[in-house]
């Protein structure tokens, strides 16, 4: 059963329809439920991360202004954090249009919700 819940966590991917919210939510979950999953904090956002559709994972990198795994790990889970905390709004600019030039090109939107 840990076997099962630890490989939950390091394989983890993003479900084709899944908001990034639903996403974070059900990754730490799946954390909540392994205490003894043997992760480092910045292993665990960075293992959600690479598990992202392209899609999310060009919004995180417009919304850390760069290239987000350039980034302190701190700050890379308070983004996250962050961008799940307002994920209605993100949602909305997600479904402008699937490419990441008209996610990107929302930059006062992004910096609005990111401060």
């Amino acid at each position: 059963m840990v076997t099962k819940l630890r490989n939950d966590i390091s394989n983890f991917r993003q479900l084709p329809d899944e908001s990034l919210f639903e996403a974070w939510e059900r990754y730490k979950l799946s954390i909540e439920r392994c205490p003894n999953h043997n992760m480092f904090p910045v292993t665990q956002t960075y293992t959600f991360y690479n598990g992202l559709t392209l899609r999310h994972r060009d919004t995180i990198n417009a919304a850390a202004g760069g290239t987000f795994m350039k980034r302190r790990p701190k700050e890379c889970y308070d983004l996250i954090e962050n961008m799940s905390d307002h994920h209605n709004d993100w949602d909305t600019l997600a479904h402008r249009g699937e490419s990441s030039s008209s996610i990107t090109s929302s930059s006062s939107e992004i910096a609005t919700l990111t401060h």
